[in-house]
């Protein structure tokens, strides 16, 4: 996570999880985090797992993989 230095209580301004594939639970887990900047890492090399797993990502994230 990334929080805005200097704030009481800490603003978080960007949250993110690496994983293979995306998974149901930790795009679950990211929605529970009050931030504008939310990003799903993956690193699976079979592109069409990769492709088919992101079904469960929401328009508001930002998904990168290590292998496109």
């Amino acid at each position: 996570m990334g929080v805005e230095p200097d704030s009481h209580p800490p603003v978080v301004r960007l949250a993110f999880a690496v994983q293979p594939l995306v998974e149901l639970a930790q795009v679950r887990a990211l929605e529970w985090v009050d931030c504008p900047d939310k990003v799903f890492v993956t690193y699976a090399e079979r592109a069409d797992k990769v492709k088919q797993s992101t079904f469960f990502l929401s328009p508001g994230y930002l998904h990168l993989n290590l292998y496109d």
